[in-house]
């Protein structure tokens, strides 16, 4: 029989159910309306969305998400992730599908009451993650068609942000820090009259290199620089800015660098002076 036993209502559009010793989270609009635990959904067509959740810490963990949710913005959000799953080609866990519920949630009514949220890594994000950025830019579109609401782009980057969360299975704090180092070797690379803005790919490579530096560390690897005593004679400038970089990974991330990591990033430092 194709029915749900009720285990938590937390609100009228929300509840908590079991079936075949599976659970599951029911949206619909009323569907918790005059419910109480123990008893049954049989009425699935006021159903909205169902979301399977394998793992019983991810409701605790959500449980005040849950408790506001707007229906109307859970079948938007679904359109958003469904767009998103096929661009990115992959399966978003339910944890995504709520964190990013919550947060269009908030942002619609947020920009509702006129408060608009300026993001202050929106450049380094559409840097970093430009494949997710244009797929939120695509995610805006959805929402102004389905809410009227004209949503900035700095919303975009918080979307992207989450996107990308999802597919490297990083936790947003991770970004947000990836995107403050970003931007703080940008200001010191600019400060010592190396111009990066106008070479946004060697740029790129670049920050790819750190990430691959910090990856390096975290996972424990270590690597020889073979010519680390040729780079330290002859590009010794570059290799002390290269240790500034390195206390700016620090001061984020509390990481720091071998000498031999270093002696590459001066190489990359080196290429970008001499664009």
């Amino acid at each position: 029989m194709n029915e749900y036993k009720i285990k938590k209502v937390f609100n009228n559009n929300v509840v908590l159910v079991e079936k075949n010793d599976e659970d599951f989270i029911l949206i619909g609009k009323g569907i918790g309306f005059a419910r109480q635990k123990g008893s049954y959904v049989k009425n699935v067509d006021t159903v909205e969305h169902i979301f399977i959740s394998t793992e019983k810490s991810d409701l605790i963990k959500n449980k005040d998400i849950l408790s506001d949710i707007d229906p109307k913005i859970a079948l938007i959000t679904e359109k958003i992730l469904n767009l998103a799953s096929k661009k990115l080609d992959m399966k978003f866990k339910v944890d995504t599908h709520l964190g990013m519920i919550d947060h269009i949630n908030f942002a619609i009514r947020r920009l509702k009451e006129g408060i608009s949220l300026r993001n202050p890594f929106l450049e380094e994000t559409k840097f970093l993650f430009p494949i997710e950025f244009e797929i939120a830019k695509e995610c805006l579109n959805i929402l102004k068609r389905e809410t009227g609401i004209n949503i900035p782009d700095d919303e975009a980057g918080f979307i992207a942000l989450h996107l990308n969360s999802a597919k490297e299975s990083k936790s947003k704090k991770d970004l947000i820090k990836l995107n403050q180092i970003v931007n703080k070797i940008e200001k010191l690379l600019s400060n010592k009259n190396i111009d990066v803005l106008n070479h946004p790919f060697d740029f790129k490579r670049f920050i790819d290199h750190i990430k691959d530096c910090i990856k390096r560390n975290n996972d424990k690897k270590n690597i020889s620089n073979p010519l680390l005593k040729d780079i330290l004679n002859k590009m010794s400038e570059e290799y002390e800015i290269s240790k500034e970089i390195n206390n700016i990974i620090f001061e984020e991330l509390n990481i720091s660098l071998s000498d031999d990591e270093l002696g590459f990033i001066a190489v990359h430092v080196y290429k970008l002076k001499n664009l």
